[in-house]
């Protein structure tokens, strides 16, 4: 049995199919890209990976059991979304809420140990008393994926990572994803497939239902848009950007 398992899984929102027969097994390590047109059930497939729907028939298993909410095996990013500017709130701040396990409770010496941890992984260490709000929007999906790795979980999962970055914004991501990818499994929905064909293991196109293509020897964005009509973005990621933060021999960030 793979790390993730979908058998005949399907999903509607009242009337309104959105997931029909998915069945699939995805491997400890992989790292699967998902794409496909708005509104075909990506997110959704997501949602229900994470326990945060259920579904309608069929059902989804990780690690064998049905997805709980909340559960720290899961790290999830959801696609950016727009929050108050004034709100003051820094980047620790930020990735410190994905340790939170019960309601008002106190945050240990390990939670704060698993904050610098992550910080240092992002490469954002020396951010970390900014208020998110000045941070650009690279910076901002940076702390994002910190958030979702404080909880030190197996499974990754990303939903449009590159929507609101540019170009070299996406190159220091790609880069990032790709450490990671050497300890965790990875799922990411995205439309701009070339962010990821240089290392991706599979594909899933999801419109409803699922059909899987080579991750190599073809052209992605070509899939995609011949599928769905799909807008995809051409970017280049052959040059890998180093970043620097202040991190020490234990890979975790030192506050001055």
């Amino acid at each position: 049995m793979g790390l993730i398992e979908a058998q005949g899984l399907h999903f509607s929102y009242g009337d309104l199919m959105v997931l029909e027969d998915i069945t699939f097994s995805i491997e400890q390590g992989q790292m699967v890209t998902i794409i496909g047109p708005n509104g075909g059930g990506k997110t959704t497939l997501l949602l229900l990976a994470l326990g945060l729907l259920q579904p309608s028939r069929g059902q989804l298993l990780i690690k064998g059991k049905k997805p709980v909410a909340m559960q720290r095996i899961m790290g999830y990013v959801p696609q950016f979304s727009l929050f108050d500017p004034h709100f003051p709130i820094t980047v620790y701040d930020v990735v410190l809420m994905g340790r939170l396990s019960r309601p008002f409770g106190f945050y240990s010496k390990a939670d704060h140990g698993a904050v610098d941890q992550a910080l240092a992984t992002v490469g954002l260490c020396e951010l970390a008393r900014r208020p998110f709000s000045e941070l650009s929007g690279g910076q901002r999906q940076r702390v994002l994926i910190a958030r979702a790795l404080v909880g030190q979980p197996e499974i990754l999962l990303l939903d449009e990572p590159t929507a609101n970055v540019d170009a070299s914004i996406g190159e220091h991501l790609n880069e990032l994803l790709r450490r990671l990818n050497q300890q965790l499994t990875i799922l990411l929905v995205t439309h701009d497939t070339a962010f990821v064909a240089n290392f991706t293991s599979r594909i899933f196109c999801i419109n409803r239902s699922l059909a899987e293509h080579p991750a190599r020897g073809m052209d992605t964005g070509t899939a995609a848009d011949s599928l769905y009509g799909t807008a995809v973005r051409a970017v280049r990621h052959d040059v890998h950007l180093e970043t620097h933060s202040h991190v020490d021999q234990q890979g975790s960030c030192r506050h001055e």
